[in-house]
């Protein structure tokens, strides 16, 4: 399948072929709908001393906000199954610091972002993001209802990163115990504004 992102050093952006990702334990497979471009993706393209000091090697697939639909759960997840409507939440927090053992991950000091410290972004039709603490894989990816993720040509890149940075919010402020809700479920829904830049 072909992917999108750098198989050198130096400017500019290549198109590949990269084999379709295979979900091991605690992993999920994400047929990519939709993603975004984020000014860190320029930061690769124009290879700034961003990339050079961030970029994990060769050949590294970009993109790091999307949403998609679970094609495919490996062995462990509980969280989400096939056929869930799903947007990413990139940030990759290390589980050992400080921050991270009081509930504050959001603040990581190890802090990675999926599609920028890894090899395998979303830039491409099928991936595996990374699930930090597994086998809560619903840490990095949120279930959302929405009849866009249902369609290839939905413009729905552009609003699926703020679910995703949301959810990390609403996770860090109200604990792991946090769950949004399910169309047709009893469990309370919430409303989230001003995430960063696009609130």
């Amino acid at each position: 399948m072909k992917a999108m992102g750098k198989l050198r050093k130096g400017p500019g952006i290549d198109v590949f072929d990269v084999k379709k990702p295979k979900p091991g334990s605690n992993e999920v497979l994400i047929e990519v709908r939709a993603t975004g471009i984020c000014g860190t993706d320029l930061h690769f393209y124009h290879w700034d001393d961003f990339a050079k000091k961030r970029n994990p090697g060769f050949p590294k697939v970009l993109g790091h906000e999307f949403g998609g639909i679970v094609v495919k759960v490996g062995e462990g997840v509980k969280t989400l199954k096939v056929g869930d409507r799903v947007a990413g939440e990139p940030h990759i927090p290390c589980g050992n610091c400080y921050y991270c053992k009081v509930g504050k991950a959001h603040i990581c000091e190890n802090l990675k972002i999926y599609g920028v410290d890894t090899l395998y972004g979303s830039f491409t039709k099928y991936t595996i993001p990374v699930c930090p603490f597994a086998p809560r894989c619903s840490f990095s990816l949120v279930y959302v209802y929405s009849s866009h993720l249902g369609t290839s040509t939905s413009p729905t890149g552009i609003w699926v990163s703020p679910w995703g940075h949301g959810w990390q919010s609403s996770r860090t402020a109200c604990g792991s115990h946090l769950r949004l809700a399910r169309p047709g479920s009893e469990r309370s829904s919430h409303c989230l504004g001003g995430l960063g830049g696009v609130g």
